[in-house]
């Protein structure tokens, strides 16, 4: 994402989250986190169903691999998921 991440934020409390998490894992050897970025492009109700699915894939590639995942953010097109 090479946009400005706090324009995303729309007083949300996406920007302080994802540096909570990312703060948390700096100081804690050993561990990291993957921030991924989701955005149904154009297509309508198709789109956002392909990109739901994405993530509900990412999600249970996580689960497979004893991680955790967690939506750190959520608008009715777009979703970041962070893996720990």
């Amino acid at each position: 994402y090479t946009g400005n991440i706090a324009s995303r934020d729309g007083g949300n409390g996406y920007v302080e989250k994802l540096k909570d998490k990312i703060a948390g894992n700096l100081t804690s050897p050993g561990t990291f986190s993957l921030i991924i970025d989701i955005h149904a492009g154009e297509g309508g109700a198709d789109a956002r169903s392909f990109a739901l699915e994405l993530l509900g894939a990412y999600c249970k590639y996580a689960a497979l691999n004893h991680l955790l995942s967690e939506v750190v953010y959520q608008s009715e097109s777009s979703w970041s998921l962070c893996i720990t």
